[in-house]
């Protein structure tokens, strides 16, 4: 009876007796998974016997029938995957330092000759191999330098399709150097620097703006100011020329001129009230005096309303009689 069984190394036959058959519908990992990678490209069919058996169970096979103890590649140990800091560290790679880099080996451990050695043995030695010889058509057709800039190789890969760690695409990329695809830590201030600007300059534009309105409304204030200040001088000049009018003549006068006198200003004072502020006794309304007391305040004089009743009452009265007198 013949049933498939799942390997490490992929799918298999066996028949009754539990020997391997050849099955084309195995499926092969592009290289050991101790490698620390899992998404590489998949690896050209070698011998399919050897995909029917993971690394380990070949090497326990070879072992029996040569009845050695079995022994595993020193780069397929974990102390030997790469330190892609310390590599990104050199100023250039060569083939032999680049392709293990890129399967995450140390390149102390996975020298040229060990990886040709078992390149049909392990699936990460065949791996190894096959990016090689890539790498020396690259650089026979001159797409590759004999020694390279690690980012240049890189660059190169992914242009391949090859699967590269993103771990080291990223270190590549903070430590400034030029990953297509990947911004710098450069590029990134710079554009964090230009929306900073940007918003800067947006917020000057509206501040700008305020200001504006600002200095117009400054300009619309100043005029009125001057207006009023036209106004007031002309109403101190008015409150002076009543006043001189008003004060007593010197030298020796008797009680009728002063009464004359004293009844001609009031009756000037009632008509330019009356002419300025509309003024008018007789009605039932009694006219406010707010206005014209802020009018004296302005001039630094503090009449009280009734003083200014008195006297504007006066005027009044003498005007009326005046309008009504034949002479």
């Amino acid at each position: 009876m013949i049933s498939d069984r799942p390997g490490s190394g992929g799918t298999y036959r066996v028949n009754q007796r539990g020997v391997p058959m050849l099955d084309a519908s195995y499926s092969q990992r592009p290289y050991s998974y101790r490698s620390g990678l899992s998404a590489a490209a998949p690896a050209p069919q070698l011998n399919p016997m050897l995909g029917l058996l993971a690394s380990d169970a070949r090497h326990s096979l070879a072992s029996a029938l040569l009845a050695t103890e079995p022994r595993r590649p020193a780069y397929l140990e974990a102390w030997a995957v790469a330190n892609f800091g310390n590599e990104l560290q050199k100023p250039s790679w060569g083939i032999d330092d680049a392709v293990p880099i890129i399967l995450g080996i140390n390149p102390f451990f996975a020298p040229p000759q060990i990886m040709a050695k078992n390149e049909f043995s392990d699936l990460t030695a065949g791996e190894v191999m096959r990016i090689r010889r890539l790498v020396a058509d690259a650089q026979l057709m001159g797409d590759l330098r004999e020694r390279f800039r690690p980012h240049e190789f890189i660059n190169w890969a992914l242009a391949q399709h090859i699967p590269v760690p993103e771990s080291l695409i990223k270190l590549a990329a903070s430590r400034g150097r030029p990953i297509n695809g990947y911004p710098n830590p450069v590029e990134v201030l710079q554009g964090k620097y230009r929306e900073l600007v940007e918003k800067a300059k947006a917020e000057l534009a509206i501040r700008d703006g305020k200001i504006a309105e600002l200095e117009a409304e400054v300009r619309e204030r100043t005029v009125e100011a001057s207006e009023f200040k036209r106004e007031r001088d002309a109403l101190e000049a008015q409150s002076k020329a009543v006043t001189e009018q008003a004060e007593p003549a010197e030298g020796p006068t008797n009680l009728a001129g002063m009464t004359r006198k004293y009844n001609f200003v009031c009756m000037l004072f009632y008509g330019l009230v009356k002419a300025l502020y509309g003024f008018e006794f007789g009605g039932l309304k009694k006219p406010s005096f707010k206005k014209l007391l802020g009018v004296y305040e302005n001039v630094g004089m503090h009449p009280d309303d009734e003083t200014l009743e008195k006297h504007l009452r006066h005027g009044s009265e003498q005007l009326a009689r005046t309008a009504k007198s034949p002479n």
